[in-house]
């Protein structure tokens, strides 16, 4: 039989609050990272200057608002660098060659991405060789510009893959559609580097079901209210509730090299991130200020009291 030494260790209170501010820091940063790939709505109502600096700070991808809104409040968002996603087509219910039309004029004015709305009365009908039509069409107005083919409503799952895949065939880099449970299925459908866009996402537990599942990009209501509602559940990551059993770790050897174990499971979560190189000083969000990811120390001391 092999051989294998066993010896105790135990962190100090001290060391458990660093690992506790650096778990804090770390689900910050993947905070920061799923914001980047949402993407805000301008509504008539609402303050172009506010939701400005509301983006910046979060740093979204851009902002979706429609032809009259680009034309009336769009420069407050070029000016700072803000792209800028255009609704093309209205409920979806127009001619393609006017959706040619609107594409272009929003090119002109500062636009980055289109959204364009297939019409529904075709999807309705299975005409699918006109709708081809109509993204191609669109497609070669939009020049450069990002398209994203986008479906105001949920259709039987049968259509919205079918037309997944007829809009990563013409060269969309985007298909669009509202929120349903099962939505991220549609990914398998897409191709050459299309991605999957989910609108409608209110709440933070879709947000956060979506982010996890690799969405391309999410349009989501009240950006600023989710994020700070986020950040508040990071703010419960405390010692009591992440390490609430003995720091007590089980420290194996076996054929020269050491594996770590131990009884409670917190503390193999740390024995884990022990081993790995944390990551460099990470802005903080919440005063503006760089804050060093502090080092996980394990005590040698076998005198070291356990936490109470």
């Amino acid at each position: 039989m092999e051989q294998q030494t066993v010896s105790n260790v135990t962190l100090t209170r001290k060391e458990a609050e660093e690992y506790c501010a650096y778990k804090r820091q770390k689900k910050i940063s993947e905070i920061m990272m799923a914001m980047r790939r949402t993407e805000s709505e301008l509504f008539t109502s609402e303050s172009a200057v506010k939701l400005c600096e509301q983006v910046l700070r979060l740093r979204q991808a851009a902002v979706r608002l429609s032809p009259s809104e680009l034309v009336a409040r769009g420069e407050v968002f070029l000016k700072s660098g803000i792209r800028l996603d255009c609704i093309i087509g209205g409920k979806g219910e127009t001619f393609s060659s006017v959706k040619a039309y609107e594409a272009k004029k929003a090119v002109k004015a500062g636009a980055k991405e289109l959204s364009l709305i297939l019409t529904p009365s075709l999807i309705l009908s299975c005409r699918y060789t006109e709708l081809r039509k109509e993204i191609k069409k669109v497609r070669k107005a939009a020049r450069k510009a990002v398209l994203k083919v986008r479906v105001d409503r949920v259709y039987p799952q049968a259509t919205l893959e079918r037309l997944a895949r007829i809009s990563a065939e013409q060269g969309a880099q985007y298909f669009s559609l509202p929120y349903f449970a099962g939505c991220e299925r549609l990914q398998a459908e897409l191709s050459g580097g299309c991605l999957l866009e989910i609108s409608n996402i209110d709440s933070l537990t879709v947000f956060k079901e979506m982010a996890g599942a690799g969405m391309g990009r999410m349009i989501i209501q009240e950006a600023w209210e989710m994020y700070s509602q986020w950040l508040k559940e990071v703010e419960q990551i405390t010692v009591v509730k992440e390490l609430a059993s003995p720091l007590t770790l089980n420290v194996s050897a076996q054929k020269g090299e050491e594996a770590q174990t131990e009884k409670p499971a917190t503390t193999a979560l740390i024995a884990k991130e022990e081993k790995s190189v944390l990551p460099a000083a990470t802005p903080s969000v919440l005063s503006g200020k760089e804050e060093q990811t502090p080092t996980l120390l394990v005590a040698k001391d076998e005198e070291s009291s356990a936490l109470t």
